[in-house]
């Protein structure tokens, strides 16, 4: 209970806390990404470096051993970041509705909304997508916190969550956790949706003005 009400605290401060100072600078110079297969585009600052995207692959689940090559071997995806001059990146990452509405059905978990499958398939993504395994030990995301859902002026539905980052060590039978987030998703179509942001840990306001931007500015790609 301790860890929820402090995860409430941290979104409050976050939620209320504006960023519009620097959204205000990221348009003032941006660049446009244009992606064919999926029939969508979005705008980014001009100071980051993009890379990836539209090399569609697809992997064979038959040749991973842990649960993050197993799902990251499902299905034909698409990959692309954002990398400023620190080297740090903004991650984007496409999936297919169907490919993982499969796998949540073969996982036969609780849905977090009985009414609403797509938001149980986005937890259901993000906690077996979003971890990092080593020898011993191993980060996941736990108690997710939804704070938007809505339609943007395009129609497209984006969904803004925050979680929990869970340290453990399998050998000390030790956890320790944190505030992670914000996550972004952009339904793409009935059959895709965009995933923003792999981080295990709380993004800073500046690297949140950036998510929020991108997410603002996509739209549907029309060839016309």
């Amino acid at each position: 209970m301790k860890t929820k009400t402090f995860i409430v605290f941290v979104l409050v401060l976050f939620l209320f806390t504006p960023i519009k100072y620097f959204t205000q600078d990221i348009q003032s110079d941006s660049k446009t990404y244009i992606n064919k297969v999926y029939n969508f585009q979005l705008n980014y600052p001009s100071n980051l470096k993009l890379s990836g995207g539209e090399k569609i692959y697809k992997l064979k689940s038959n040749t991973a051993q842990s649960n993050f090559k197993l799902y990251e071997a499902i299905g034909t995806d698409e990959d692309f970041w954002l990398e400023d001059k620190s080297k740090f990146e903004y991650s984007f990452k496409i999936f297919s509705v169907n490919d993982w509405m499969k796998n949540l059905k073969d996982a036969d978990e609780k849905p977090i909304k009985k009414d609403d499958k797509f938001i149980s398939l986005i937890w259901f993504v993000a906690k077996n997508f979003i971890l990092a395994d080593g020898c011993g030990s191993g980060t996941y995301l736990a108690d997710p916190v939804f704070v938007k859902d809505f339609r943007s002026r395009f129609g497209m539905r984006i969904i803004k969550f925050y979680a929990t980052a869970v340290s453990e060590d399998y050998e000390a039978e030790t956890k320790e956790k944190s505030n992670a987030g914000p996550y972004y998703v952009v339904q793409l179509s009935q059959n895709y949706f965009l995933f923003m942001n792999y981080s295990l840990e709380l993004a800073s306001k500046e690297v949140e003005a950036t998510y929020e931007f991108v997410q603002n500015s996509i739209s549907p790609y029309s060839k016309n």
